[in-house]
């Protein structure tokens, strides 16, 4: 995976956590909390990935079903 499709992917889930989740990460990463703070947002990313990939999944499912009804109503 290139450098580019990490910063994608990590650009990806953040729009998928909450902003309130995403500042208390941030600040538990000051350093007597730098532990927890990884940890909440390694968890917080991963629900994210989740989220992306049903996201994903819908856009592809939407977009087959349409090209689907295109070479149909040709067929008729």
């Amino acid at each position: 995976m290139s450098d580019r499709n990490v910063i994608e992917e990590v650009e990806a889930r953040l729009e998928y956590v909450p902003r309130w989740r995403l500042i208390l990460g941030v600040l538990l990463l000051l350093p007597p909390f730098t532990l927890l703070g990884l940890i909440l947002l390694t968890y917080e990313l991963f629900k994210a990935g989740k989220r992306v990939r049903e996201v994903e999944n819908e856009t592809l499912i939407a977009e087959g079903t349409a090209s689907t009804e295109k070479s149909d109503g040709g067929a008729e």
